[in-house]
């Protein structure tokens, strides 16, 4: 019969040592051989399941791999309390495999009717190393699908239940077929291991959407409860100019006059206006990108007002704040002055969060070739090389304790990639670090066009 055979030969020779003869031990090692593959299997498995987190992706990888080298015919039905039954057929045989998929994609079709199909014998494990038609009919009680699975052409089964660990999980049903020989004890077991590692790895797919889905309703929220806040908000603004206007008609005595309490009104009115900003633009970021209002701006005039805004709080803290702006006379980019400022403003509050005293700020502006480059250095504590590629990433906080919400730098980043271009940092602990910002001094065609007819 087919299968693996080690032969062993050895001469058979005469007193006078001559070779009369050879003696030819022949020994059967198919069943060595398949334990082998299935071990080889059960190794890739672990790999492809753990590879991804989306349930198509999971069951589509290892009916792959088991078809052809393990069996002829898989069938992987599968759902959890939210979605609808998800199929995956593979076959040896193309044709085969596309008619299994129509059978079994029966509108209206579920788990549970599956399931009936198969009876009580769905519930558990179930190896029949020899299935002829009239198995199948007793195995199963419709008739089209009972005819599907005679399509198959298998004449040896193993049924397997995806088992969950918890009810509202993953639960579903591996079948696997051999169009011709049986499967064998090892094999059963084998699917049985890669039927439970499956159901683990459905699960994790179940808890990961899970988890995305419940980020997006706190995000949703976030946005929702930000975009009403605004209303208010600048309502409370208007008042408060209101007030100020009244003060001064009436000209009240020093002492008489709300100056203090209004400014402690306006700095605080100003940190919510400030914290709402920043989570619609995270919102927008992870949406569709921000939407920027693209026109030839000097970038001189958006460095100088920065630091001229920023310059008392550096004064304050004992630290350098100044430009180095070497662009040609005259030389406009196109971008948005609002959102430019508001990236370059976040890199600037940042550097003087981070710079000790009498430390230095600078904020350099040179042109690369077709681009121009903003670069915002200072003399702080730097940051650790390995996390270079992750202070961009949304909620990354540089040293905890220190305020915020570890926003500012995503949204520079969104920023930037709005306008086509680049941000990167280089840095080492304890000699500062580096931001810098690549604007093209030309956007394409279609992209100035497109970002010149959104708005924020």
């Amino acid at each position: 019969k087919r299968g693996y055979y080690r032969i062993t030969r050895s001469p058979l020779r005469d007193k006078g040592g001559n070779i009369v003869g050879v003696l030819a031990f022949v020994e059967d090692v198919s069943r060595l051989h398949r334990v082998k593959q299935l071990e080889q299997v059960l190794l890739e498995a672990g790999d492809r399941l753990s590879a991804s987190l989306d349930k198509s992706a999971i069951i589509r990888s290892l009916s792959d791999l088991l078809v052809p080298d393990i069996c002829d015919w898989c069938l992987v039905l599968t759902k959890s309390s939210s979605e609808p039954l998800l199929i995956e057929v593979a076959h040896s045989n193309h044709d085969i495999a596309d008619r299994s998929k129509k059978a079994f994609g029966l509108e209206g079709l579920t788990l549970d009717k599956i399931r009936d199909y198969f009876g009580e014998s769905s519930r558990k494990p179930m190896f029949i190393p020899e299935i002829d038609d009239a198995k199948w009919e007793s195995l199963c009680s419709d008739d089209y699908v009972r005819q599907a699975l005679v399509a198959s052409e298998c004449r040896s089964l193993i049924s397997i239940p995806l088992v969950a660990r918890t009810p509202d999980k993953s639960a579903g049903q591996i079948l696997l077929g051999l169009r011709s020989g049986k499967f064998s004890d090892d094999d059963f077991a084998v699917a049985r291991a890669l039927a439970s590692r499956m159901s683990i790895a459905l699960e994790n797919s179940d808890l990961f959407e899970k988890a995305n889905e419940a980020t997006r309703a706190r995000e949703d929220l976030m946005t929702i409860v930000s975009h009403d806040l605004r209303s208010p908000l600048a309502t409370i603004r208007m008042a408060i100019e209101l007030i100020h206007d009244v003060c001064d008609q009436m000209e009240l005595p020093a002492e008489l006059a709300p100056k203090e309490y209004m400014e402690i009104i306006e700095r605080s009115l100003g940190q919510a206006q400030e914290l709402v900003t920043t989570i619609l633009d995270v919102s927008l970021i992870q949406a569709k990108g921000l939407a920027v209002r693209v026109a030839p701006r000097s970038l001189e005039e958006i460095v100088d007002s920065v630091i001229k805004i920023y310059s008392p709080l550096a004064e304050g803290q004992s630290i350098s704040l100044n430009s180095d702006y070497k662009l040609a006379p005259g030389t406009l980019v196109p971008l948005d002055g609002a959102r430019i400022m508001q990236a370059l403003s976040n890199l600037v509050g940042n550097a003087i969060k981070f710079t000790p005293a009498h430390g230095s700020i600078s904020v350099e502006v040179r042109q690369c070739g077709k681009s121009v480059q903003l670069r915002v250095c200072d003399t702080g504590s730097g940051i650790p090389q390995d996390m270079l590629t992750k202070i961009f990433e949304r909620n990354w906080q540089r040293e905890k304790g220190k305020g915020g919400l570890g926003l500012g730098l995503f949204i520079v980043k969104g920023i930037v990639e709005a306008h086509n271009g680049k941000v990167w940092a280089q840095s080492a602990v304890g000699r500062g670090s580096v931001i810098t910002i690549e604007l093209p001094l030309e956007l394409p065609a279609g992209i100035a066009e497109r970002h010149s007819n959104l708005s924020y």
